[in-house]
C-alpha cells in the first residue's frame, strides 16, 4: 500500500490538493511562521516514513514524475497566455507610437519654420503643454572591431586601446590541480550533486 497519508501530510499539510503556502515569513512576535511551522512537521515526518525498499523508491520516482509533468504544464498555460498578453501589448504599443511619430513629426516641421523664422540661435521653442527642441548629436561610429584594434596596434596607438584583464578560470583550475598555489584563491569542497532521472 502506498504511504500515501502520511507524505501528503508531510507535503501539503492537510491534503493533496491543498497547495503550499505563498508566503515565507517569520511572524513579528517572533514566532515560527506557517511555512517554518510545515518545514518542522515535514522534518519529523521524514524521520518516521524511509524509502527503505524498490517499491517505495519507485513510488518516489513515479511521485516525481507527477509533480514534473504538472510543472510542465503550469509552464505551458502561463507561456500561452503570456504570448497573449505580449501580442496584445504589442498592438497597443503600435497604435499609440504611430500616433506620437504622426504629431512628432508635424511638430518638428513647425519647429523648423519658426526657428528659421527667427534671427536668434535658439534651437527651442517652449510652449504651454511643453518644449520643442532640436539637440545636436555627435556622429555615430561604425566599424570593424578586429580590424580597428589591428589599425591601432600597427600606428602604435596602444593608449586608445583599452584591454580589459580578467582571470582565465580555466588555466587557473589546471593549475590548482598541478598543485600550484593561489594566495588571493579559497577552495570551498562541494557535496556530490544528486539527481533523479526518469525512465520514459
Amino acid at each position: 500500500m502506498e504511504p500515501e497519508s502520511t507524505v501528503e501530510t508531510a507535503l501539503y499539510g492537510h491534503a493533496w490538493d491543498e497547495p503550499l503556502p505563498a508566503v515565507v515569513y517569520q511572524d513579528p512576535s517572533g514566532e515560527l511562521g506557517v511555512d517554518a511551522l510545515m518545514v518542522a512537521k515535514r522534518e519529523k515526518i521524514k524521520e518516521s516514513f524511509k524509502i527503505d525498499d524498490q517499491g517505495k523508491a519507485n513510488w518516489a520516482i513515479r511521485r516525481i514524475s507527477e509533480a514534473r509533468k504538472r510543472w510542465a504544464e503550469v509552464v505551458d498555460a502561463a507561456q500561452a497566455e503570456k504570448e497573449r498578453i505580449e501580442n496584445w501589448l504589442n498592438r497597443a504599443q503600435t497604435k499609440e507610437e504611430r500616433e506620437s511619430e504622426f504629431f512628432i513629426s508635424l511638430l518638428k516641421d513647425y519647429a523648423h519654420d519658426e526657428l528659421a523664422k527667427s534671427d536668434s540661435k535658439a534651437k527651442s521653442i517652449p510652449l504651454s503643454e511643453g518644449t520643442l527642441k532640436f539637440i545636436k548629436k555627435q556622429p555615430k561610429l561604425h566599424f570593424d572591431e578586429n580590424k580597428l584594434i589591428e589599425e591601432l596596434e600597427s600606428e602604435g596607438l596602444e593608449k586608445l586601446i583599452r584591454r580589459k584583464a580578467e582571470p582565465h578560470l580555466v588555466e587557473i583550475k589546471a593549475a590548482l590541480k598541478s598543485g600550484f598555489v593561489i594566495k588571493a584563491i579559497t577552495l570551498e569542497e562541494q557535496a556530490d550533486s544528486f539527481t533523479v532521472s526518469l525512465n520514459e
